[in-house]
């Protein structure tokens, strides 16, 4: 299994994949996020909110809130602009599908296209491992 960069998001990107959450996992999953969110803002490791962006869009999704889901879509998406040099294709990927899921939810069917258009092409040159990883993270509703 793919070992995700920043140890307190392994269990978050575990959960986000995890089809069925009970409330008690989704509201741990958004709540241990977040944590890393502001801990990652405090130290301005800009790489490691972007990829805790991109798991907090997605649990909020999951919990059916998509003005957040897309707040926090948005945010992932300006930082991965900036971590250009930065981010894997891995992270570019992530940062596109989620903002696609997230605007698709919120309505915004045109632009969700256009990125998950562009996350795929990332998606395309990931290794098997994290395509597997990938598809997992992305590939239900």
């Amino acid at each position: 299994m793919l070992q995700p960069p920043l140890d307190p998001l392994a269990k978050g990107r575990e959960l986000v994949a995890t089809p069925n959450l009970t409330d008690d996992q989704l509201r741990d999953l958004l709540e241990s996020t977040q944590a890393v969110v502001t801990s990652a803002r405090s130290a301005e490791d800009t790489l490691h909110e972007q990829q805790a962006l991109t798991l907090l869009a997605l649990a909020h999704h999951k919990r059916g809130d998509n003005q957040a889901a897309q707040s926090a879509a948005e945010e992932c998406l300006a930082l991965s602009e900036k971590n250009a040099d930065l981010q894997t294709t891995f992270d570019r990927a992530c940062a596109l599908a989620a903002a696609a899921k997230a605007l698709n939810a919120g309505g915004h069917s045109q632009q969700a296209l256009n990125l998950i258009l562009e996350a795929v092409g990332e998606a395309d040159k990931l290794n098997e491992e994290e395509r597997t990883y990938f598809d997992r993270l992305f590939g239900e509703g």
